[in-house]
């Protein structure tokens, strides 16, 4: 699993809870932030409490601008910075060229269809972004879309790996995971709805107070 985040802190949290592997994040995430900040200092804050992959996405929209800028933000950190590129037509080029020409490691975003998800992969993209929620409210299936996928990547002997992304909760969660995804990005939010449960805190609760019981009735020596 991957933390969808960009605060460090909460980076932290989940990293030391040994569940997530790597990092996304999105001009929207950063869009929050409240006060001035260094983006590649942020960025390598990331790198540094993360043992994986780093996803940064370019925000540019011509070729070269993009492929620029992508290069820069590569630079940062070479093992671990992945760069996030939405699959318009400009799209696909870049990842070519970024895959091909650099070995600049990339996850086509933005994903709604199928067909863009085989387009990046054929482009050479590491990691297909599929935005299961924004699917789910289109009326596209992205339960078909993953089983269709695994399939053209077992076929053809694709590198790329599925990642499910804009996951608006728990249920979501589970269906990415049931149909096949290899990675999902999840907020802390959500990640914590789905690792804990109120059946699993009450019988927690029961069982420390039958130890407390029997340590009172002196059953243990």
């Amino acid at each position: 699993m991957f933390l969808d985040c960009f605060e460090p802190a909460k980076i932290d949290t989940w990293v030391r809870r040994g569940v997530i592997s790597g990092v996304t994040t999105n001009p929207a995430l950063i869009s929050h932030e409240k006060a001035p900040f260094s983006m590649k200092e942020r960025i390598d804050k990331i790198c540094k409490l993360v043992n994986g992959p780093v996803a940064v996405e370019v925000t540019a929209r011509e070729h070269e601008s993009i492929v620029a800028q992508a290069r820069e933000f590569h630079s940062w950190n070479p093992g671990q910075i992945v760069i996030k590129v939405p699959v318009d037509m400009t799209g696909y080029a870049v990842i070519s060229e970024l895959e091909r020409k650099y070995s600049i490691p990339t996850m086509a975003t933005c994903i709604m269809t199928f067909t863009q998800g085989y387009g990046a992969a054929l482009a050479g993209a590491h990691y297909l972004a599929l935005f299961w929620g924004r699917m789910k409210e289109a009326g596209i299936s992205p339960e078909e879309a993953v089983m269709l996928l695994l399939e053209r990547i077992e076929r053809e002997k694709l590198r790329s790996r599925i990642l499910a992304a804009s996951l608006r909760g728990g249920h979501h969660v589970f269906e990415a995971l049931a149909a096949g995804a290899h990675i999902v990005t999840v907020s802390p939010r959500t990640l914590e709805q789905v690792l804990a449960h109120p059946k699993t805190d009450e019988a927690i609760a029961e069982f420390a107070e039958d130890w407390r019981c029997a340590r009172e009735r002196g059953l243990m020596g």
